[in-house]
């Protein structure tokens, strides 16, 4: 068992996903990269293939999805916790935005307070 954390690059699986679970770019001689759990599974690398020359956003999207349930059937994961989060700003607050960019958190960069 490891706890293990991840920030995706960009609001996508393709960044997630396969950098945890593709054995082919994470597997050396001496280490196994971030697939902690040395993963391998030519079903799943090649739903990532087909995620990767995607010609749209859904059709990646889609394959992901597919490899997602993929994980899922091979047990390659299990999450331990799920965390929620709140956010309240009082109606003088100007400017509040999140995004799946943000992780979901405020980006304090537009934040203001109206006079």
């Amino acid at each position: 068992m490891i706890w293990g954390g991840w920030g995706a690059d960009w609001p996508s699986a393709i960044t997630v996903t396969p950098p945890l679970f593709d054995s082919r770019i994470n597997l050396t001689q001496n280490s196994d990269g971030q697939d902690y759990g040395a993963y391998q599974s030519d079903e799943f690398n090649g739903l990532v293939d087909e995620a990767q020359n995607a010609a749209s956003l859904e059709d990646q999207t889609a394959a992901l999805q597919q490899a997602d349930i993929v994980l899922g059937q091979d047990v390659a994961y299990i999450p331990l916790e799920i965390t929620k989060f709140y956010f309240l700003y009082g109606s003088k607050v100007t400017g509040y935005t999140n995004t799946p960019a943000s992780a979901m958190y405020p980006d304090l960069g537009a934040i203001g307070v109206s006079s």
